[in-house]
């Protein structure tokens, strides 16, 4: 008797995509154009930012939605609070949970969007400063990732 084979499964997580339509497009032509029905797509956060056009959010929202089976997202500190992608395989994470099983293999995702102790959103403010020694260590950090792409 053979062992049973599981189902492949695609997991695909990214973030910080501020609708930036060329690389949601080079992510999408290197994973492979054809909608995937064992794919799972999870956007962490930071899908927009105010310098880019709702339409170029909407269309690698869409771009993704189109590969995959399930798109979940997580609204990030620089997204507004009530962003919603009206996609029909789109779900919002933001406190909510939800279980993906395909087969054997079972998923488990839930979200808390936003970043309450340092929020971008236009009106929130900080429930607690970060302080200067935080921020450029973060920016620090942040800088050194840039440079090893």
């Amino acid at each position: 008797m053979q062992p049973r084979r599981l189902k492949k499964l695609e997991l695909i997580a990214i973030s910080d995509i501020y609708g930036d339509i060329l690389r949601v497009g080079g992510l999408i032509s290197t994973l492979g154009q054809t909608a995937s029905e064992n794919r799972i797509i999870v956007v962490a956060g930071d899908i927009s930012i105010e310098k880019v056009s709702p339409k170029s959010v909407i269309d690698s929202m869409t771009m993704l939605s189109e590969s995959c089976k399930h798109l979940f997202y997580l609204p990030g500190d620089s997204d507004p609070k009530e962003f919603e992608a009206a996609l029909p395989n789109a779900k919002n994470l933001d406190r909510k949970n939800y279980m993906v099983q395909n087969e054997d293999i079972k998923i488990g995702l839930i979200g808390l969007g936003g970043a309450p102790t340092s929020s971008v959103r236009t009106g929130e403010s900080p429930t607690k400063p970060m302080g200067r020694k935080h921020t450029n260590s973060c920016r620090a950090a942040h800088n050194g990732a840039k440079d090893k792409r």
